[in-house]
């Protein structure tokens, strides 16, 4: 088995996902949607004072071209779908004398379960990339791993989960912001082995609090939405290779199994977002939310159809640590519940010999 196992598995030098660039006046268009599922508990003092469920369906389109063979101009939109947080078994915030502040424990049940839903498009992401090593494209001098660096920008964007525009609620932070990646890749014999570092630094941005009947509850405020810092690991193993397949045109078949770990800042938020019930003295004021961490781990299976169309498909499970949710009370979220999410991608990549420059 492991002589067969070997010979399927082997691969040619070319980057992994995660490293590759389209080639000078080639590009990528790719449409992905993903939904990704958070449970966890409220807990204050290790009394559970409510359970909320978070459900994200988002779609982003991208488009990559090629300037160069090493490097590229990439823009992204993400769309919202659906971002959701429900509420259930939570009780009532009232007002402890003794503290100064509110507490949940001992309070009376809601009598409704509270939700936050919003949905709407993010501000547009533009970034570029290089390799300045490169697999491919400098083979001849001996590379063996590819390295990537890009730099990117996120334009701000005016519906936001913090508030209503025209009686509806967005569902991303409104924040502008930069992103600095770097990854690197390898090709042997067996597995193309990659880790990719990230960091997502998110503006702080102003604005009115509008309630849903159209009134300004909080003027001039300034949030500062969590930054992040990721960390990804993995593997892709080709699992089979048809050169011959739709008239020379391709196909195969790669597997990637992968960890991520993510590191996300303390942020400044309005209250009473993702709490189900806050005191009327601090609604809509600013509120610290404590930082977290979260680890993730993954299996994506990606089917190149042909030379020109690529579909992946990712499952995620994992966990977020436990953090305060609002600094003026005692509520922090539970550790160990099971998060999930699911992903599909669809990529055409323009490299058919067209684009070619005529010959001389």
């Amino acid at each position: 088995m492991i002589p067969l196992l070997t010979a399927l598995i082997a691969g040619t030098a070319q980057a992994a996902d995660i490293t590759a660039l389209p080639p000078a006046m080639r590009g990528d268009v790719g449409l992905a949607y993903g939904v990704k599922v958070v449970p966890d508990v409220l807990l204050e003092d290790d009394t559970v004072v409510g359970r909320r469920r978070a459900i994200d369906h988002t779609i982003t389109y991208s488009g990559t071209i090629g300037l160069t063979d090493i490097f590229a101009f990439e823009m992204a939109l993400p769309h919202a779908a659906s971002s959701r947080v429900r509420f259930f078994d939570s009780y009532r915030m009232a007002y402890e004398p003794n503290q100064g502040t509110g507490t949940a424990v001992g309070t009376d049940l809601l009598t409704s379960n509270p939700e936050i839903h919003g949905t709407g498009l993010g501000g547009t992401r533009f970034s570029f990339a290089v390799t300045p090593f490169s697999e491919d494209t400098y083979a001849s001098r001996g590379d063996t791993i590819t390295w990537l660096m890009r730099v990117g920008y996120q334009l701000p964007d005016k519906t936001n989960i913090w508030t209503f525009d025209g009686g509806d609620r967005g569902a991303m932070d409104g924040a502008s912001g930069m992103v600095l990646e770097t990854a690197f890749s390898t090709t042997n014999r067996m597995s193309q082995p990659y880790m990719g570092l990230r960091y997502d630094k998110r503006m702080p941005v102003r604005m009115d609090i509008v309630d849903k009947n159209g009134d300004i509850a909080a003027k001039k405020v300034q949030i500062k939405p969590a930054s992040t810092v990721s960390l990804t690991t993995g593997l892709e193993i080709e699992l089979h290779k048809n050169h011959a397949f739709a008239n020379g045109l391709g196909t195969s078949v790669s597997l990637d199994p992968y960890a991520r770990f993510a590191w996300r800042s303390a942020a400044e938020i309005p209250s009473g977002v993702y709490l189900p019930s806050v005191l009327t003295m601090t609604k809509n004021s600013l509120v610290l939310q404590g930082e977290t961490s979260e680890a993730w781990a993954g299996l994506g299976i990606k089917w190149r159809i042909i030379e020109y169309l690529d579909w992946k498909t990712t499952a995620e499970m994992g966990t977020p640590f436990a953090y305060k949710v609002e600094h003026p009370y005692e509520v922090s979220t539970g550790m160990g519940k099971l998060s999930w999410q699911v992903g599909t991608a669809l990529t055409f990549r323009m490299r058919d010999p067209i684009f070619d420059p005529p010959a001389q």
